[in-house]
């Protein structure tokens, strides 16, 4: 499994603010993105890139701006997908009117150190984008998938990692140890994601093939113990702003592998009577049953 996801497509991002003309552009350089998504092994990565402006990428910005224009695009957050073949022609994929999804605008915001958020709500609310934008780091954002199934086991290579790239790593969001693994054919986020930045692209790339090759999550299914009861139960935890207590409280809960295990809430509607998966008492569980949106 030393293999590394090259799944670096072409993406234009962009933000309007009472405008035709956007204030940021962000651009992603080419490799088939379908692979990936076919391919368990692969971490795919999405790249952000510090100049945009370079000459390979003149036909994807000139498609971006012709295709806001046809479509009569004044405000709102938009990204379009195009691919350059071999030859140099530039490809339409598609375009939407939001943001672009796996957490890219994240990605966009530690390029620049900014805050795409708040400035998108100020664009909406005041027709205005007043943030500074200096494009100071290519980033690249890795998703990993861990390999077998079940829970979350084990995590190799992290601590070399931050050994090695320091304060070029600026994120990191994998699974807890003991939590269940996401369904990668559903979700690209799929078990967790590092971000790392760099002045330089080829320094950028470099480490985020680094990441896909040599950083390892292992999950496999709970074994019960000779008259241990089977049945796992589930305890989410709601978070604000804290965020030292709860990861550590994910990881210890589910390191003593008790029969409980532990993971960040979700929240959302399901159908009625249907199961929350978390446990609880019963009174509470027939409250909850009731609910229109429940756990």
């Amino acid at each position: 499994m030393s293999k590394s996801s090259l799944t670096r497509r072409n993406t234009r991002s962009t933000r309007c603010a009472s405008t035709a003309k956007s204030p940021l552009e962000h651009l992603r350089i080419p490799a088939p993105p379908l692979t990936a998504r076919q391919e368990e092994w692969i971490s795919p990565q999405t790249v952000v890139l510090r100049d945009v402006e370079a000459d390979r990428l003149a036909g994807g910005r000139d498609m971006g701006r012709a295709v806001l224009k046809a479509l009569g695009f004044q405000t709102g957050f938009t990204h379009m997908e195009w691919y350059r073949t071999a030859k140099g022609e530039t490809i339409f994929g598609e375009i939407a009117a939001r943001p672009p999804g796996a957490r890219t605008v994240d990605a966009m915001n530690y390029a620049s150190d900014i805050d795409l958020f708040s400035g998108w709500a100020e664009a909406v609310l005041h027709g205005r984008f007043s943030h500074k934008l200096d494009r100071k780091y290519n980033s690249a954002i890795i998703f990993k998938r861990a390999q077998g199934t079940g829970n979350i086991r084990r995590i190799e290579g992290l601590e070399r990692l931050q050994a090695r790239f320091g304060p070029h790593i600026a994120a990191v969001e994998l699974l807890p140890i003991g939590a269940p693994r996401r369904n990668w054919i559903l979700t690209l986020v799929s078990d967790g994601f590092l971000v790392v930045r760099h002045p330089d692209l080829q320094t950028t790339l470099d480490m985020a093939d680094a990441v896909g090759t040599d950083l390892h999550l292992y999950a496999a299914e709970h074994r019960a113990r000779r008259g241990e009861r089977t049945m796992t139960k589930k305890v989410g935890l709601i978070v604000g702003r804290e965020w030292s207590f709860p990861p550590k409280f994910i990881e210890e809960v589910n390191r003593r592998d008790k029969g409980v295990v532990a993971d960040f809430i979700k929240l959302g509607a399901t159908a009625m009577d249907a199961p929350s998966g978390y446990a609880c008492s019963s009174t509470a569980s027939r409250t909850r049953s009731r609910s229109t949106a429940r756990i």
